[in-house]
């Protein structure tokens, strides 16, 4: 039986105070170098889940090999585009469209 990875938590303010999760380490500074850190300590794929945010840098840094996106029916109009600074190329591996209305959309990163 394969070992689980850590879950590790990316505080949003350097003064995240007491962390809620006791048995995950904080990973601090850039998310990019904290992402190639661990896929070298780890030798195998890293999972983040999280906002854009947190998802933008080692995009940006070409840490990413593949995105896997919640697609919600939801129309607001405006909004920030999750790769606005950088052009990510994305091929469309599958779709999977729920029964709640969502897709999930699976995507390589070229």
């Amino acid at each position: 039986m394969p070992v689980p990875s850590p879950e590790c938590v990316v505080p949003r303010s350097r003064d995240s105070g007491e962390l809620g999760y006791p048995n995950s380490p904080l990973l601090t500074g850039d998310a990019a170098d904290s992402v190639a850190v661990l896929e070298r300590d780890l030798d195998g794929a890293v999972t983040v889940l999280g906002s854009d945010e947190l998802v933008r840098t080692p995009v940006a840094a070409g840490l990413v090999d593949e995105l896997v996106l919640l697609v919600h029916p939801l129309v607001l109009g405006s909004g920030t585009p999750l790769f606005a600074a950088a052009s990510v190329e994305l091929d469309l591996q599958r779709s999977v469209p729920t029964t709640t209305g969502v897709v999930i959309a699976q995507y390589a990163v070229r």
